[in-house]
Protein backbone atom coordinates (compact mmCIF):
# COMPACT_ATOMS: atom_id res chain seq x y z
CA UNK A 1 0.00 0.00 0.00
CA UNK A 2 2.88 2.37 0.76
CA UNK A 3 4.29 1.73 -2.72
CA UNK A 4 0.94 2.56 -4.32
CA UNK A 5 0.73 5.83 -2.35
CA UNK A 6 4.28 6.70 -3.40
CA UNK A 7 3.41 5.99 -7.04
CA UNK A 8 0.29 8.15 -6.75
CA UNK A 9 2.39 10.99 -5.31
CA UNK A 10 4.94 10.66 -8.13
CA UNK A 11 2.13 10.85 -10.65
CA UNK A 12 0.66 13.90 -8.89
CA UNK A 13 4.00 15.75 -8.99
CA UNK A 14 4.42 14.91 -12.69
CA UNK A 15 0.87 16.14 -13.36
CA UNK A 16 1.55 19.38 -11.47
CA UNK A 17 4.64 19.90 -13.68
CA UNK A 18 2.53 19.24 -16.79
CA UNK A 19 -0.11 21.76 -15.70
CA UNK A 20 2.53 24.37 -14.80
CA UNK A 21 4.07 24.02 -18.26
CA UNK A 22 0.63 24.14 -19.88
CA UNK A 23 -0.19 27.35 -17.99
CA UNK A 24 2.93 29.06 -19.38
CA UNK A 25 2.05 27.92 -22.91
CA UNK A 26 -1.58 28.96 -22.51
CA UNK A 27 -0.63 32.42 -21.22
CA UNK A 28 1.73 32.96 -24.16
CA UNK A 29 -0.70 31.72 -26.82
CA UNK A 30 -4.43 30.99 -26.48
CA UNK A 31 -4.87 32.85 -23.18
CA UNK A 32 -3.80 36.19 -24.67
CA UNK A 33 -1.70 37.00 -21.62
CA UNK A 34 -3.87 35.41 -18.93
CA UNK A 35 -3.69 32.04 -17.21
CA UNK A 36 -6.53 29.53 -17.52
CA UNK A 37 -8.49 26.89 -15.66
CA UNK A 38 -8.06 23.17 -16.36
CA UNK A 39 -11.11 23.42 -18.64
CA UNK A 40 -9.38 26.22 -20.59
CA UNK A 41 -6.15 24.22 -20.80
CA UNK A 42 -8.04 21.13 -21.99
CA UNK A 43 -9.92 23.18 -24.60
CA UNK A 44 -6.58 24.45 -25.94
CA UNK A 45 -5.29 20.87 -26.15
CA UNK A 46 -2.62 21.41 -23.47
CA UNK A 47 -3.85 18.86 -20.91
CA UNK A 48 -5.92 15.72 -21.33
CA UNK A 49 -9.40 15.02 -20.03
CA UNK A 50 -8.00 12.82 -17.22
CA UNK A 51 -6.48 15.96 -15.66
CA UNK A 52 -9.26 18.38 -16.51
CA UNK A 53 -11.92 15.95 -15.23
CA UNK A 54 -10.05 14.88 -12.09
CA UNK A 55 -12.34 16.97 -9.87
CA UNK A 56 -15.00 14.31 -10.36
CA UNK A 57 -12.92 11.29 -11.30
CA UNK A 58 -9.55 11.43 -9.49
CA UNK A 59 -6.40 10.73 -11.49
CA UNK A 60 -4.09 8.33 -9.63
CA UNK A 61 -5.89 9.12 -6.37
CA UNK A 62 -5.65 12.92 -6.69
CA UNK A 63 -8.04 15.71 -7.62
CA UNK A 64 -6.41 18.55 -9.55
CA UNK A 65 -7.44 22.18 -9.95
CA UNK A 66 -5.86 25.17 -11.63
CA UNK A 67 -7.31 28.53 -10.74
CA UNK A 68 -6.23 31.87 -12.20
CA UNK A 69 -6.07 34.76 -9.74
CA UNK A 70 -9.47 36.45 -9.90
CA UNK A 71 -8.07 39.96 -9.48
CA UNK A 72 -5.19 39.58 -11.94
CA UNK A 73 -5.33 36.45 -14.14
CA UNK A 74 -2.35 37.77 -16.12
CA UNK A 75 -0.03 37.57 -13.11
CA UNK A 76 -0.82 34.49 -11.04
CA UNK A 77 -2.58 31.13 -10.79
CA UNK A 78 -2.62 28.28 -8.28
CA UNK A 79 -2.55 24.62 -9.30
CA UNK A 80 -3.34 22.05 -6.61
CA UNK A 81 -3.45 18.29 -6.17
CA UNK A 82 -5.48 16.99 -3.20
CA UNK A 83 -5.77 13.35 -2.20
CA UNK A 84 -9.17 11.81 -2.82
CA UNK A 85 -8.81 9.72 0.39
CA UNK A 86 -6.48 11.07 3.06
CA UNK A 87 -6.63 8.55 5.92
CA UNK A 88 -6.69 4.83 6.61
CA UNK A 89 -5.63 1.92 4.46
CA UNK A 90 -7.40 3.39 1.44
CA UNK A 91 -5.41 6.65 1.60
CA UNK A 92 -4.27 7.61 -1.90
CA UNK A 93 -1.30 9.70 -0.74
CA UNK A 94 0.40 11.21 2.29
CA UNK A 95 0.89 14.71 0.83
CA UNK A 96 -1.03 17.37 -1.07
CA UNK A 97 0.80 19.48 -3.65
CA UNK A 98 0.61 22.99 -5.11
CA UNK A 99 2.44 25.19 -7.57
CA UNK A 100 2.02 28.66 -9.03
CA UNK A 101 3.64 30.93 -11.63
CA UNK A 102 6.98 30.62 -9.81
CA UNK A 103 7.12 26.96 -10.84
CA UNK A 104 8.04 25.82 -7.31
CA UNK A 105 6.09 22.72 -6.24
CA UNK A 106 5.34 22.53 -2.54
CA UNK A 107 3.60 20.01 -0.31
CA UNK A 108 1.67 19.73 2.94
CA UNK A 109 0.21 16.79 4.85
CA UNK A 110 -2.54 14.99 2.93
CA UNK A 111 -6.06 16.32 3.11
CA UNK A 112 -9.10 16.01 0.89
CA UNK A 113 -9.15 19.82 0.90
CA UNK A 114 -6.81 21.44 -1.61
CA UNK A 115 -4.06 23.82 -0.52
CA UNK A 116 -5.14 27.48 -0.74
CA UNK A 117 -1.66 28.86 -1.44
CA UNK A 118 1.73 27.63 -2.59
CA UNK A 119 3.06 27.94 0.96
CA UNK A 120 4.13 24.41 1.87
CA UNK A 121 7.59 22.85 1.93
CA UNK A 122 9.30 22.63 -1.47
CA UNK A 123 9.54 19.08 -2.80
CA UNK A 124 13.00 17.57 -2.55
CA UNK A 125 13.74 19.37 0.73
Amino acid sequence: LASKRAANEGSAVASIRTITSAEATYQATAGQGRYGSLTDLNGAGLVDSALSGSGTTPKSGYKFASTPDTTNPNAQYLVTAATSVDTGLAATGTRNFASDATGVITYKTASTTAMTANDGSPIGN
